[in-house]
């Protein structure tokens, strides 16, 4: 028989599940029974982090409320933080005789009734998590919800066939934005190994052949000390991340005179002198210039001799960090101003062979920022397709087509 929209029904959490609270944390509780738990940092968004699981002490036969089935939906109270409210995935029994903390609950659902992965793809979809940050409004605990919170949740529920073809449609869709990351994660880390072994090989042409020409930074670069005087307006000002290189900065954190601010020009590089050693140095690479605080170190390369491409990829070795991480030791807040930072020593090939270098690197960097942008679309696709097919918008059909559905009109209330 096929699924109709008629056959939709309007629920609460309740209707079709038990909800469970976990355990709490009892210092004074001394029994020599341990077992593993679950804690909030090990439930992600969709997946279960369990590379560090902790031991709890339990009383004799008090476990038993509070293990887990597979089939249980992980549900993190959000413990004062608004995104960790609802966040889960389901239990598939990874770890036999397993507990979760109080910060978690368990939602055991009814499986004549509802599927444990779709009722997990429900709790995750925008609806859902909209329910739950309203529930935290106000409320005292802080970015939080309670089990009557939960409990309240409403669902909109199609047949339990449609409800797995729901599901699998979805997981084939996760398991392709799985692969893409992974695949980000494998072309990042050999753009990684591949960097420091072209920055060794040009070492040991150095040391074993003297090909190629070894100085210091000081030697090739230059500090630039150029204030902006008026000519750039506040559109121009950028802050420095160890993630986004040069990004606007945020106009609340703009002074409202910006004269003394430093001007960058293409091919220079900024930084913070008090974050260096975290990694927040930015290059850039034009057009035009812009500008940072004034508090900024700015400085640019002897473009005859060392490009500022291939300095941008050499402050990605290892030997870039240790030269950083050595001359800030010994200070509570690191400060590595110009003259430090310039006394590495690095070993210099022909502008040629910088060029071809460089060229090789940017090919397998371009590559991941593709694959990135491209696993971020396939992730708001299927985000968006996801909450249209909760939310009844649209229907699969037994044999597998979505199509535009009419639940809204026809779903009844239990």
């Amino acid at each position: 028989m096929k699924d109709s929209a008629a056959s939709w029904r309007r629920v609460e959490l309740q209707d079709v599940a038990q909800i469970r609270s976990g355990l709490a944390k009892n210092s004074k509780r001394r029994t020599g029974r341990f077992f593993p738990y679950l804690r909030v940092a090990n439930v992600r968004d969709g997946e279960l982090d369990l590379s560090e699981v902790k031991l709890i002490e339990v009383e004799p036969g008090g476990e038993d409320r509070y293990l887990l089935y597979p089939g249980d939906v992980l549900l993190t109270e959000g413990n004062g933080n608004p995104e960790l409210v609802g966040r889960g995935c389901v239990w598939s029994g990874q770890i036999e005789r397993c507990l979760h903390q109080n910060h978690i609950f368990a939602v055991r659902p009814n499986t004549a009734l509802v599927d444990p992965a779709f009722l997990a793809h429900v709790t995750s979809s925008s609806r859902a998590r909209s329910y739950f940050l309203a529930c935290t409004k106000g409320s005292t605990t802080l970015s939080s919800i309670n089990a009557t919170q939960l409990r309240c949740l409403p669902l909109l529920l199609p047949p339990l066939s449609e409800q797995r073809r729901i599901s699998d449609a979805i997981g084939s869709w996760e398991v392709v934005e799985r692969k893409l990351k992974a695949l980000v994660s494998a072309k990042d880390g050999f753009q990684g190994r591949l960097r420091e072994r072209l920055f060794a090989r040009a070492m040991r042409l150095v040391e074993d052949e003297g090909s190629w020409s070894r100085v210091r930074l000081a030697d090739v670069a230059y500090e630039s000390r150029t204030r902006n005087a008026g000519y750039l307006d506040s559109t121009r000002v950028m802050g420095v991340s160890k993630v986004n290189g040069m990004e606007p900065m945020r106009e609340r954190s703009i002074a409202a005179d910006i004269s003394r601010y430093k001007t960058v020009g293409p091919g220079s590089f900024a930084y913070n002198p008090m974050r260096l050693n975290i990694g927040s140095i930015a290059f850039w690479p034009g057009p035009g210039n812009v500008l940072v605080s004034p508090d900024y170190v700015v400085f640019g390369t002897d473009e005859s001799r060392l490009s500022g491409r291939y300095l941008n990829h050499f402050r990605l070795t290892r030997a870039w960090q240790r030269h950083v991480d050595t001359t800030g030791a010994g200070s509570v807040r690191v400060r590595i101003y110009y003259e430090q930072l310039a006394a590495i020593t690095m070993s210099l090939p022909p502008l040629e062979i910088q060029s071809r270098i460089v060229d090789l690197l940017d090919l397998v960097d371009r590559e991941i920022r593709l694959l990135t942008r491209i696993s971020g679309l396939l992730t708001r696709q299927r985000k968006a397709v996801t909450d249209a097919l909760l939310a009844g918008d649209l229907h699969i059909t037994p044999d597998n087509h979505l199509t535009r559905s009419d639940v809204h009109d026809h779903a009844t209330t239990s």
